[in-house]
């Protein structure tokens, strides 16, 4: 073999290898930027999706606080067995439906245990006033356990495994002037078309699974209190316990921010 030939084979040699080691350096270099690139558009996406959860919770409670201060509401809680305060009060109660995105309130009264409801289709107009809570009903030990610990704001997740269908119940003490606890009111979202709006941003390339992560995080139980106020829709049980699965994640990031 000649020279000329044996340095040919070994330009050629070198080349490949050359080649070759860009190759491996590019390849290496491209998959770190794209893992890169991924987690700060995950990070970005979200921190934006937090953002807009957050918002609209916010909006919720703002309401449902709005509806625990109103005079009108805690006149009535004062002195339940007035008709006129009555009528007035649940005048209010439906003028607060109106503006939640759910289109639902309830309100239960601690001196009578009296739980009032309504939902978006107006099922209960005119007949608002749902049952009387009770104590010795593990059903209804919701409402009693957060007027023990005298939280001015609870959230939690309930499952209507009957329904197919997951709320995000927004519960507000409602206070009389003296700090006293009068009662309870609130809101519920349905927890699934709720994170559909505010996650679903329908970008190619980018699939969030918060709601999957929220809702399989929930216990596999049904909700009393949302079943119990659509008799006509599903059966009431009694012997079902209502179980909470609080939102700890939402509640940490608001109370940073403030939210309460």
């Amino acid at each position: 073999m000649s020279l000329k030939t044996r340095i040919l084979g070994l330009a050629t040699a070198l080349i490949l290898v050359a080649s070759f080691a860009t190759w491996v350096a590019y390849r290496a270099l491209s998959e770190d930027i794209i893992e890169r690139w991924g987690q700060q558009v995950a990070e970005i996406q979200v921190r934006y999706d937090s953002a807009r959860l957050l918002q609209s919770l916010e909006r919720e409670i703002g309401l449902a606080r709005q509806m625990a201060d109103s005079s009108t509401l805690i006149q009535w809680a004062q002195s339940p067995d007035d008709p006129t305060l009555k009528a007035a009060a649940i005048r209010q109660m439906e003028s607060f439906r109106a503006n939640f995105r759910d289109n639902s309130y309830f309100v239960a009264l601690r001196g009578n245990g009296h739980y009032y409801f309504n939902n978006a289709d107006n099922e209960f107009a005119g007949n608002q006033f749902r049952y009387v809570l009770d104590r010795q009903d593990p059903d209804d030990a919701w409402f009693f356990q957060l007027i023990e610990e005298g939280r001015d704001f609870h959230l939690n997740v309930n499952p209507d495994t009957e329904l197919d269908v997951t709320k995000l119940w927004i519960d507000v003490l409602m206070r009389g002037p003296e700090g006293d606890i009068l009662g309870m009111v609130g809101t519920g979202l349905e927890l699934d078309s709720f994170l559909q709006d505010i996650v679903d941003i329908g970008q190619d390339g980018i699939t969030s699974s918060t709601a999957t992560a929220i809702t399989s995080t929930s216990p596999a139980s049904s909700s009393p209190r949302a079943r119990r106020t659509r008799s006509t829709c599903c059966s009431m049980s009694r012997t079902t316990r209502r179980k909470c699965w609080v939102c700890c994640r939402c509640s940490r990031t608001m109370a940073a921010n403030g939210a309460w």
